[in-house]
Order: structure tokens, then sequence, then C-alpha cells
């Protein structure tokens, strides 16, 4: 039988599940897709920490000095913030969070001298049901949106002067900060997923508003940090990068003077990202999940030297 799995949510479940908590996205609605699609997992949803077993939980909302015991396994999922300081697996929601030598290098010296410890990539989860853009306005271009927070997006394009710039071309620039409209582009032409100007990596970053975009059937237009970098040129995604404000302007007229080209676009690179949606996203949770029983074994059997050197090193 496998060992039993822990998904640690220390709040009160939420109905509605809040997709502006990193919490739920990570944790409830983890739990509720694989109780859904793979049932013979032994899984469960509690709200303590347990004495023993595979115990997943959030950076955010766990206790940042406590030590897994001989019968842990702590996987922490990253998500906007970093490692938990003594968990054995780390999951990250951006690819390069684990490839990057440079962000990573502890992490990869990590598992070269312990055997048990971990770090993984899976996607976020898509947006729940997306409403695509409406079939039925062609080529027509108005509407360019952004999907968030509105201090996750840049200052400078909320300036006026941008503002009216894309007044000139006809075009209204659209923040949507209401969480319980951020499936519907039925009215979007062009999705802004710009976080800042100072072409900061962001490796703990990422790049749903991308995925969900394209699932929607809407150009994206992005700003330069890892995450975007990696769908353009690791994966040939065909997505406009810009660095400052007249860039992005540039960029949407772009857009807009060749819609139809970035909507048959749209289509063929859609195959490309078929590994960021959900249903491969279980799979990519099940593998883990799976994996981690053998990880969990060779924890507890480790020599209490050998844990005694990894919690000593982890806290310097």
């Amino acid at each position: 039988m496998l060992t039993t799995t822990y998904f640690y949510y220390p709040n009160e479940i939420p109905i509605p599940l809040d997709d502006k908590s990193g919490l739920d996205c990570w944790v409830l609605k983890t739990f509720w897709k694989l109780k859904e699609y793979k049932s013979d997992l032994n899984i469960h949803l509690v709200n303590y920490i347990p004495d023993e077993g595979i115990i997943i939980f959030h950076k955010g909302f766990f206790p940042k000095d406590t030590v897994p015991s001989n019968t842990q396994l702590f996987v922490c999922v990253q998500a906007d913030y970093g490692r938990h300081q003594y968990a054995q697996y780390h999951i990250a929601q951006n690819p390069l969070g684990v490839s990057n030598f440079n962000f990573s290098k502890r992490s990869f010296f990590e598992e070269k001298l312990f055997l048990f410890t971990k770090s993984y990539f899976i996607a976020h989860w898509n947006q729940n049901d997306i409403i695509k853009r409406n079939f039925f306005r062609g080529e027509s271009f108005k509407n360019v949106c952004f999907y968030g927070i509105d201090q996750n997006f840049p200052q400078k394009l909320l300036e006026p002067s941008f503002k009216e710039k894309l007044k000139s071309e006809g075009v209204e620039l659209k923040i949507i900060t209401d969480s319980e409209k951020w499936n519907d582009y039925s009215e979007t032409d062009c999705v802004l997923a710009i976080r800042d100007f100072e072409n900061k990596p962001h490796y703990n970053k990422p790049f749903s508003k991308i995925i969900n975009s394209y699932l929607a059937g809407v150009p994206v237009i992005a700003g330069n940090e890892s995450s975007s970098l990696f769908l353009k040129n690791g994966l040939g995604i065909g997505i406009s990068i810009v660095t400052n404000p007249d860039e992005c302007f540039n960029a949407i007229k772009q857009v807009k003077e060749n819609y139809l080209s970035s909507l048959k676009r749209i289509i063929i690179d859609k195959d490309k990202l078929k590994e960021f949606q959900d249903e491969a996203i279980v799979l990519s949770w099940d593998k883990l999940l799976r994996e981690m029983q053998q990880n969990y074994q060779l924890w507890r059997n480790s020599s209490s030297l050998a844990k005694y050197i990894y919690i000593k090193y982890r806290k310097n």
C-alpha cells in the first residue's frame, strides 16, 4: 500500500475556491483534481501536521522552523516564495527555478549530497472554466487586458500618456482585478502578461497568464522574464516580449495590424503547450507522488548521522 500523502491546509475550506489564493490553487485544487482523476492515490486533506507520512504544504502557510522527524517527508510548494529551510522536496512553478544553476545551485549540490532531496517543476493549474474569445469578434481589435492584481502590473502603462496613445489607435487598456472575471476572455483581443520593465528573471513566477490566454485563443505580449523567455526561446511559442512602454505600444500596434496572423499562430502553438494544461499537470502530480514513495523510504532508512548533517547543512 502507498504511504499516506497529506495535503496540509490550515484554513477553513472555502466554497468556492479562491482564485487569488496561492494556498487554494496549490493545495486545495491539487487535492481535488487528484481525488477526481487518480482515485488509487492514498491522499488526505488535513488541517494539522501529521506525525508521519508525506506532507505537502504551501511555503507561505507552514511553520518555517519546523524540522521533519524520522517519519516525515516535507514537500514544499514554493509558489511565489523561496525554499523551506528543512523540506526534503521542493516544487517550483517555473522550470528555470529548478534548472537555472545560478538560481538553484544550492539545491543542485544538495541533491548530489543527499539522495532523499529533490527539486521538481510542476506547472500552475490553468484558470477554471475559461471562456474563450468570442469567435464573432473576428479581426476586431479594441480591448487589451491585464488579468491580475494591479500592483503586479507596470505603473508606467497606467499613466494617462500611454492610455492616450492607445486611444489614438482605437484601443483601450483594461485591468481585470476581479478574480471572478479572470476566466472571461470573450471580449479580450490581446493580453499583457507583464509584471515590470526591470528585466528581472522572476525565477519564482509561473507563466500562467500566457497559458490561460492561449487556451482562450488570445494573443499575448509578455515581459522580459524567465518564464516568457522559456516559452519563446525554449519551445518556440510566438509571443512578443517587451522591455519598456514604447516596445509595448509598438507590439500592440503590430499585433493589431497583423491580427489574423496572430490568431493563426495561436492555433499552431497550442500543441507545444499541452504539457502545461490540466490533463498533463494531473499526470505530473501522479508521477511525482509515486516517486516520493521511494524518497520517503530513503529518508526513513537514512542513518541518524546523515539526517543530522542534512539538518545542520540546511540550518546554515
